[in-house]
């Protein structure tokens, strides 16, 4: 994991989007997740990843295009700053209905989702979900939060290397 990140700060201004896609896929082969989405927002920043394993459906077929409040319980989780740990789609609440409908499409039984906060605000969050019985713990959530941490810190870079470029352009001319 030390190295994506070393690879993906690396890449960050240059290849945000790349460099997160690479990342969110080093990611699930690492933890041996069916899928792993991140969706991104803030610091000028917008979009969705995702990765899948072989044989599994992609997210973002699904949810790339809907907007946060579909997802009105996670998005109200998330914005909170508490992650999600959910061994089954029994620990999902009931209230839960579009994430709950969400993680039965894709046959999902485990999923672990975290936010990434920038500034004290929710910019989005990355998520995982994988087969029954796995054995993601909090562990887990500390090492997605760490990727979360890292996507959000790098995504700042950006911003801030583009307006120095930009303004160094500025003074040229």
């Amino acid at each position: 994991m030390a190295e994506s990140a070393r690879d993906f700060v690396e890449r960050a201004v240059d290849d945000f989007d790349g460099g997160v896609s690479d990342a969110v896929a080093r990611l699930g082969e690492a933890t041996g997740a069916h899928r792993v989405w991140l969706r991104h927002g803030g610091s000028d920043v917008v979009g969705f990843s995702d990765w899948a394993a072989p044989g599994q459906a992609p997210v973002a077929e699904v949810v790339a295009g809907l907007p946060t409040r579909d997802f009105g319980w996670l998005i109200a989780r998330m914005a909170t700053g508490a992650p999600l740990l959910a061994r089954t789609t029994d620990d999902v609440p009931r209230a839960a209905t579009d994430e709950r409908a969400a993680m039965a499409v894709f046959g999902a039984n485990a999923c672990v989702c975290v936010p990434m906060i920038e500034h004290g605000e929710l910019v989005g969050f990355v998520g995982m979900d994988g087969p029954p019985a796995c054995d993601w713990d909090v562990a887990t959530v500390v090492t997605l939060t760490q990727f979360a941490a890292m996507v959000t810190a790098a995504g700042q870079v950006m911003v801030a290397q583009r307006a120095r470029q930009a303004s160094e352009n500025e003074l040229r001319e």
